[in-house]
């Protein structure tokens, strides 16, 4: 599963994304469990790029204190590849790039 979303944080001539990296999480967390209403129970293990992996931490967050229809997401995560996830933050958000 590929999962998208407005991540354009300069738009010069329209309106940037209201979206926040909680929402990402959130949506990103029941879309997940949508796809897999089918088969809670397969193992899941996510590759995640950049602020992708600041989404993934958020969707977990939010399925282990959120409502249960969510929470198998959680128990059934048994790897995570992060490749360059900003875990400490970034140099480039000070300039607004």
């Amino acid at each position: 599963m590929i999962f998208g979303y407005d991540v354009d944080p300069v738009k010069l001539w329209s309106q940037v994304g209201s979206n926040n990296i909680r929402n990402h999480g959130k949506n990103f967390a029941f879309a997940i469990s949508d796809q897999r209403s089918e088969c809670q129970e397969r193992p899941l293990i996510f590759i995640v790029h950049s602020l992708g992996g600041l989404v993934l931490a958020q969707a977990l967050l939010i399925c282990t204190k959120a409502e249960k229809e969510v929470e198998k997401v959680f128990q059934s995560t048994r790897g995570i590849i992060f490749m360059g996830t900003p875990h400490a933050g970034s140099g480039l958000a000070d300039i607004g790039l």
